[in-house]
């Protein structure tokens, strides 16, 4: 699973363009629709049996994150790429929920 907020998706693109088998989600958000990047990678991507990207303006729903959780954390990791705000948020919320911190990376990539 990946989690990126604004330019933070760009150093998660290239491990979903070099994973292809592995089962990807994606849920990026933007704060405007031109700060959306690459979505005809996202676009491209979506045709793979095993991905699925969930790209939107504004920030998600933490329900609409941690539902997607599969109850068995065995095989998961979450990659967060963005702001330091959203990392922060993100790893409270995903240990909260029993996530292990070794299995959430977080890449800081903000301007």
């Amino acid at each position: 699973m990946l989690i990126a907020g604004g330019i933070g998706v760009v150093p998660l693109l290239s491990v979903i363009d070099g994973n292809p088998d592995l089962p990807t989600k994606v849920f990026y958000n933007a704060h405007t629709k031109e700060s959306l990047i690459y979505e005809e990678k996202f676009y491209y991507w979506n045709s793979r049996d095993n991905f699925q990207s969930h790209c939107q303006v504004g920030r998600f729903k933490d329900e609409e994150i941690l539902a997607s959780l599969p109850e068995d954390f065995s095989g998961l990791q979450v990659l967060i790429g963005g702001p330091q705000v959203m990392a922060d948020h993100w790893l409270k919320l995903l240990k909260e929920k029993g996530l292990p911190a070794g299995l959430i990376y977080y890449e800081e990539f903000d301007w």
